[in-house]
Order: structure tokens, then C-alpha cells, then sequence
């Protein structure tokens, strides 16, 4: 659970403060009218909170304090749907909660505190029970946003069979390679090798193992784009703010070798934006690790991006030999497809099934 943070006001406040839910554009935001209204020039008290809080459940049980609040309901998650609530509470204390973040306004840094923990003690969950999820960045309208998804983990390998799905060396390169992730302010990592070797189950299982630690940006390869936009500056800093204070950022660039070859015309601004992304100055204010996934030779890519310092990891995910995949078919109770190598989704898959063409009559025969 995250400390709290308390700081005490004494500026007046501006009763004609037009905005119900205050303002967020700061990393300290300005209170909701309605605090406002009730503390006038007199003193008050906030201390904050950022976590994954059950939103909708403690409006539930909390239904006689709510006194305003913004909802989406085109989404479910509870981060998402859940733009704003306000609850009042006796003696003038005051809850704002605005996605992650839990503002507590009260008379006493005591009673602010108090309320803050008591109710973080219901609605926010067990750190074992955090939901892992990952960002898609898309544009929409010229702006940048961050559409949070879910990670389903039943078909997510475990930790102790990646040797049976990637090699014998790999739990250790896996261990080293979390250390890093955990160790390092910012850096690139590339994971190279064919379709269907199992590059994205990897980094499933990546994002469940550092849930509580990092947040995870996912761009497609048809956003890359979205590198070289003039709004990624505003964004990031306004992701910085919200949660930056207990989340470390790992952006994922899926298939991103056309992004990633030497300079022309064509990616000379999306190499340079990954450049300062990763060890540049931009790069120490974000502390942001970028994750590469990669169908070509890493020789083809700038070789700005390989030099040592900026990149901390590097696998070749290859096509497993024939005896290695029987090992894995067998595990998995599958029929191996026929073949010298298999990639793993071919095991997974099993044999394909074919059915003999149609026979042709007619004009068309």
C-alpha cells in the first residue's frame, strides 16, 4: 500500500469556482466545489492516494455520502467507468476519488488521514488479487489516450515450464532480464525472432509477474506513428503525474522492425524519438523501459539502438527442434505436426486439419 501524502492549504479559495470535480492539471489537484463551498477561507487539510480502488462497490456501500460523481458507461472497469466521485462525510470530511487517485479533505491532518485509511482498508484490494492489465496508446481526434485491457491468465504459462517452452537457458535469462527491467531507469530490449515463437506469451506472462510494480503500454504496429506526435510529450507527462508516484513504465512496440531500421526519409523521426525515449533526457524524466518485438535479424536495425548502455536485453526467440517440441507435445497431451522444427504455436495447435477440395463441375470445372 502507498503512503499517503499530506500537505495543508492555507491560500483562499475561490467559492466561484465554476468546476464541480476541481481541476486536475497539476500533480496537486484542486478541490471539487463542493470543498470548496464548505471550507471557504478556512484552513483544511489533503492527503492522497493512488491505487486500483473498487470504485463501484464503495459507491454501493456508500451510497448516502455520495454527493456527485461522473460515470462512463460504455466501459467496465472500474478505473475507467468511474470518471469522478465525491462522498460527504460528518464534520466536513470529504473523499474525491478521480481514477487511481484518492483525495481525503479534512478540518485535522488527522481526521484526513483517518478517513483516507479506513477507507482505503475496504475498497482498495489485496496486492494479491491486483488484476494485471497493459495500455493500448491510440489517437483519436488528434489525442492521445491510454485504453486499459485486461490480461486473461488461464492459457498464461507458469514460471516453472518456461524451460519446456523456450529452452533450458531461458529461466535464467528470464531472471536476469526481470532484474534488469526492476534495476534500470530506462533502457531498449529487443525480442527477435519468427511469427508464432512466442514472443507475445512471454511478455503476457511479463506483465502478470510486475503488475505491482510497472504499468504497460502497449502500441501496434499501424500506431507507430504515434511516436513522432507532437502530443506524446503532454501525454507521457500527464501519465507521469497520475502514475508515476508508485509505477515504473514499460512500453511495448509489437512488430516494430520497420520502425527500427537504419535511418531514411521514412523512420528517421521514430528511431530518434526511441533514442531520447530510452537515453536521452527525455528518457531520465520518464524512466521508461522499451520493449521491441522484432521479425528480422537485429543487424538490420540502426545500430544506434544496439549500442551497449541503451540495449539491456536481447533474446532470439527461435523454432524449437524436433525432439525438444515432442517433449513439449508430450506435456501438453498434443499430436505433434510433422516437421524437422516446430514454433510453438504449431505445438500448441496440434495437426492441422484438411479437407480435400471440393470437386469442380460445370462451366467451371
Amino acid at each position: 500500500m502507498s503512503n499517503p501524502d499530506s500537505s495543508t492549504v492555507h491560500h483562499h479559495l475561490n467559492v466561484g469556482d465554476p468546476s464541480p470535480f476541481g481541476h486536475d492539471n497539476s500533480s496537486f489537484p484542486t478541490p471539487p466545489h463542493d470543498v470548496i463551498i464548505a471550507y471557504g477561507q478556512r484552513p483544511y487539510h489533503a492527503v492522497t492516494m493512488r491505487g486500483d480502488w473498487q470504485t463501484g462497490r464503495a459507491v454501493d456501500a456508500l451510497s448516502t455520502h455520495v454527493i456527485r460523481s461522473a460515470q462512463n458507461l460504455e466501459k467496465t472497469h472500474d478505473r475507467e467507468k468511474w470518471k469522478h466521485v465525491v462522498f460527504r462525510f460528518e464534520h466536513d470530511e470529504f473523499l474525491h476519488l478521480h481514477g487511481r487517485l484518492l483525495v481525503s479533505y479534512a478540518p485535522t491532518m488527522e481526521q484526513a488521514g483517518r478517513r483516507l485509511r479506513d477507507f482505503s482498508e475496504k475498497f482498495l484490494p489485496a496486492e494479491g488479487k491486483i488484476t494485471p492489465t497493459f495500455n493500448i496508446i491510440n489517437s483519436s481526434y488528434g489525442m492521445l489516450r491510454a485504453e486499459q485491457v485486461e490480461i486473461k491468465t488461464d492459457d498464461i504459462p507458469r514460471e516453472n515450464v518456461l524451460d519446456l517452452l523456450y529452452g533450458e537457458d531461458f529461466p535464467a535469462w528470464h531472471e536476469n532480464f526481470v532484474k534488469t527491467i526492476i534495476g534500470k531507469k530506462s533502457g531498449l530490449s529487443l525480442l527477435e525472432g519468427p511469427p508464432g515463437t512466442g514472443k507475445t506469451t512471454y511478455l503476457r506472462l511479463l506483465m502478470i509477474k510486475l503488475k505491482k510494480t510497472h504499468r504497460f503500454y502497449y502500441l501496434p504496429p499501424s500506431s507507430l506513428g504515434c511516436l513522432v506526435q507532437s502530443e506524446l510529450v503532454d501525454f507521457w507527462i500527464e501519465e507521469k503525474q497520475r502514475y508515476g508516484g508508485d509505477k515504473r513504465f514499460v512500453v511495448i512496440l509489437e512488430d516494430s522492425e520497420a520502425a527500427l531500421m537504419t535511418r531514411d526519409a521514412d523512420n528517421r523521426s521514430q528511431v530518434s524519438a526511441i533514442l531520447n525515449i530510452t537515453d536521452g533526457m527525455f528518457g531520465d524524466f520518464l524512466r521508461t523501459h522499451i520493449i521491441c518485438t522484432i521479425n528480422c535479424p537485429s543487424s538490420c536495425l540502426d545500430p544506434a539502438l544496439l549500442r551497449p548502455g541503451r540495449l539491456v536485453g536481447h533474446r532470439n526467440f527461435g523454432r524449437l527442434p524436433a525432439d525438444h517440441a515432442a517433449r513439449l507435445a508430450a506435456h501438453l497431451g498434443k499430436e505433434l505436426p510433422p516437421g524437422d522444427d516446430h514454433s510453438l504455436a504449431e505445438v500448441f495447435a496440434g495437426p492441422s486439419i484438411r479437407e480435400d477440395a471440393p470437386r469442380i463441375i460445370g462451366f467451371a470445372a
